[in-house]
């Protein structure tokens, strides 16, 4: 009687445990989804601005290697304190979703046991050429996104 009872038990401790995996399979799926969601929505309001600037730019950058989440969280805090420039008060909606994207990023790096610094603090750029400074940092952005997005797998990576 023993003996089945024990069976019995373990069974049901398995059942538990593997119908707990894919829970958390798909809240980490869907959290994936959410950043890139979010990264995509800020790829489109960075190229509505760019279609309102008449001017077409060259400009090439070569953003930082998306290595994993730890990573994309201390990048994503520095674009986010180069948008606090005065340069740039007409990205404001820019600013708001570079700052929300960091802070989805930082949860699910935290949430996945990474270990995330403090977010960037420093000044803002202060540059001669307004102008300049604005379109480079929004290109940076655009660009950064772009990368991001192409190396979507490194946000299930510390």
């Amino acid at each position: 009687m023993q003996t089945a009872l024990s069976v019995v038990y373990v069974c049901l401790v398995a059942a538990v445990g593997l119908s707990a995996s894919p829970d958390k399979q798909y809240d980490s799926n869907r959290n994936s989804q959410h950043i890139i969601d979010a990264v995509n929505t800020t790829l489109v309001h960075v190229k509505n601005i760019w279609k309102v600037l008449t001017m077409s730019l060259n400009i090439r950058l070569s953003p930082p290697p998306i290595m994993g989440l730890t990573q994309i969280t201390h990048d994503l805090g520095l674009l986010a304190v180069e948008l606090q420039s005065p340069v740039t008060e007409l990205l404001s909606q820019i600013t708001v979703d570079v700052s929300g994207l960091e802070a989805k990023v930082r949860s699910r790096a935290l949430r996945t046991g990474c270990l995330v610094d403090a977010r960037p603090t420093g000044n803002t750029c202060n540059d001669l050429f307004p102008d300049t400074v604005f379109l480079l940092i929004l290109a940076k952005v655009q660009r950064y996104l772009e990368e991001l997005l192409l190396h979507k797998d490194k946000l299930s990576v510390c």
